[in-house]
């Protein structure tokens, strides 16, 4: 009877040590796994912004071709009256 105890004890025991084991293990495990996706999310936020500033900066870049050629649209039609 004492050895059953003795054993039941040590099994308890050895489940308490090996859940205790588990869970430092998937802990850490998900420590890493949490880690790994804010890098990568982090990541894809600096791409995105890159993206939207390229994307910014060709608009600009329309805008201002745009404004040009009706400044000198205006430029011509003004110089071309004034000859007149």
């Amino acid at each position: 009877m004492a050895a059953d105890l003795n054993l039941e004890q040590k099994v308890r025991e050895a489940s308490q040590t090996l859940q205790d084991h588990a869970d430092r293990v998937f802990s850490r495990h998900s420590d890493r796994v949490e880690t790994q996706l804010k890098a990568q999310i982090s990541d894809l936020q600096s791409q995105l912004e890159t993206h939207e500033q390229a994307r910014h900066a060709s608009h600009l870049r329309f805008y201002l071709t745009v404004a040009g050629a009706i400044a000198l649209s205006a430029l011509v039609h003004f110089r071309h009256r004034k000859a007149k």
